[in-house]
């Protein structure tokens, strides 16, 4: 079998394939990528334990061949193709002894492919329990401001996963880790659902990269949740990832209706102030504290046991903090919590320095909001 192909265009496309295989997997096969025909288009394959991903392969098989499917060794072709210069190659394999050769302006190379039939595929058929359709100018930023907020966590599949609950009207993302929260609404009024009845759906945060890659040109991307999978796609693009069971936490009890107090201040200012008392906080909580002073409010760091001090006054015009009001906060929380608002003020509501703190856009129309759970202070 004989292909033509551009180095730059295909090196693109291996390099988002590579981003669903799993270099560490115990089955060889999954090394490589799964090269396939669909009606007239080529597409590749790339698969781990967690998800599979399917794109367009951007080489074009030459007339007169008989196309075979194959699994083409990803890593290797990648690593050679990033040395060569951009421009035409022919690419030759051999199902005789699955050898590949390509060859281009300066020379050849030749690396080992498979044949297919040993290959996992993950298939999904019939009607699915539910169908819906995003943009993704809604779809990628969400999930991947929603990552931020999620650390593995084997024992409660729920902390390892993007939530979507999904109704007539729209679709709200969730994400914790236990000690951070996100969420983002997106109401698109009804009918929101093509197909099937209001559910929660997680998608494991592994394959949120690979989403953002692959689906980052598309038009719309179609959602479906089956028993086992959920599967993305977009044209010829697909991504199909497990399904995760797991009970989900009532997101919405998380967050307070009313907060007695709250703070407006400069977002970009906050942020680099608390990356400066960071510098010099504790190494093993990274504990800051927040109080009120005369015109605005005051953060500060203290590693009693390295010498090691700051602190930095705020100017806020709209503080309601009561005077002495000091609460700890980890500045890897609160540095999360900051980085999905937008807008160049943020509204911070409190309550007792034993409730959490959330954080909000100014912008009246914006449906984005995080929280963190405070430090228990011991002075």
């Amino acid at each position: 079998m004989k292909f033509s192909a551009d180095s730059s265009a295909l090196l693109r496309t291996l390099g988002f394939v590579s981003k669903a295989i799993s270099q560490k997997s115990i089955q060889p096969i999954l090394l490589y990528g799964l090269v396939r025909q669909d009606g007239d288009q080529l597409t590749i394959t790339g698969s781990s334990t967690a998800f599979s991903l399917t794109l367009p392969l951007p080489v074009a098989l030459l007339p007169g061949q008989e196309f075979q499917p194959f699994c083409l060794n990803v890593f290797d072709f990648m690593a050679y193709l990033k040395e060569l210069p951009a421009g035409p190659i022919e690419i030759t394999v051999d199902p005789s002894n699955w050898l590949t050769t390509v060859v281009y302006a300066q020379g050849e190379f030749q690396i080992p492919s498979s044949a297919a039939d040993d290959y996992p595929q993950i298939e999904v058929n019939g009607d699915a329990d539910l169908s819906f359709a995003l943009e993704p100018s809604v779809l990628l930023p969400a999930v991947k401001q929603a990552a931020g907020f999620i650390h593995e966590d084997t024992l409660r599949p729920a902390f390892n996963c993007v939530a979507f609950n999904v109704t007539n009207e729209g679709v709200t993302f969730y994400a914790s880790d236990g000690h951070i929260f996100y969420r983002y609404e997106h109401q698109h009024g009804v009918p929101f659902i093509d197909e099937g009845s209001p559910s929660v759906i997680g998608v494991n945060y592994v394959c949120v990269n690979a989403l953002a890659a692959a689906f980052a040109d598309a038009e719309s991307i179609t959602i479906r949740h089956f028993a086992k999978y959920i599967e993305f796609s977009s044209g010829f693009i697909r991504l199909i990832v497990m399904n995760l069971e797991a009970k989900f936490p009532k997101y919405e009890s998380i967050i307070r209706k009313t907060s007695p107090y709250h703070i407006v201040a400069d977002a970009a200012l906050l942020r680099a102030v608390i990356r400066r008392m960071s510098i010099l906080s504790p190494e093993s909580t990274r504990l800051i504290i927040l109080s009120r002073v005369e015109g605005g409010i005051c953060l500060s760091s203290n590693d009693i046991e390295m010498s090691k001090s700051a602190k930095e006054t705020i100017l806020c015009d709209d503080v309601t903090l009561p005077d002495g009001y000091r609460i700890g906060i980890a500045s890897t929380t609160i540095l999360t919590s900051l980085g999905v608002i937008g807008t160049s003020d943020v509204r911070l509501e409190l309550d007792s320095p034993d409730k959490a703190l959330l954080f909000r856009e100014t912008d009246a129309s914006s449906h984005v909001l995080s929280l963190c759970m405070p430090m228990q202070l011991t002075d």
